[in-house]
């Protein structure tokens, strides 16, 4: 049991070392394990919403402009809120293309937009393990 509770502690080490998480994810973690697994997954349905309106909108940018600049805030503010710092960061990088009244620059609007999908589906990919292993290890332990 000592050996699993250092292989979570190193493989939540690597979510922070790595820039994936912030200390709100362990601010939580702390208090709440259960309650953190089940805010990660509503995130990821709702960043998944959030991606696909993204993808709908982003056909017309000078149309959509103000969806678009909705929807990323939205994004950014459920990144906040779980500490997912490296998809939040993708997400600051995409508003850098915003003007005032329009994306000043939709091609690197684009290109930064394929980069929060992708820091996304890391994200998702590296949770979705740890959580596994957690409530794999947890249903294995007898006192």
């Amino acid at each position: 049991m000592e050996n699993w509770r250092q292989q979570l502690a190193a493989m939540r080490t690597s979510l922070f070392n790595e820039g994936l998480l912030n200390d709100q994810f362990e601010d939580r973690w702390v208090e709440d394990p259960e309650d953190v697994e089940e805010q990660f997954a509503e995130f990821f349905d709702e960043a998944s919403t959030r991606i696909s309106n993204i993808e709908n909108l982003i056909v017309d940018t000078s149309e959509n402009f103000t969806a678009l600049l909705g929807e990323l805030s939205e994004l950014r503010g459920s990144c906040n809120f779980v500490g997912a710092i490296s998809v939040n960061s993708a997400a600051n990088h995409a508003m850098s293309f915003f003007g005032e009244e329009n994306i000043e620059d939709v091609e690197g609007f684009k290109e930064a937009f394929q980069k929060i999908k992708s820091e996304l589906d890391t994200l998702k990919a590296r949770m979705n393990s740890y959580f596994e292993e957690t409530n794999q290890e947890n249903g294995d332990i007898t006192d």
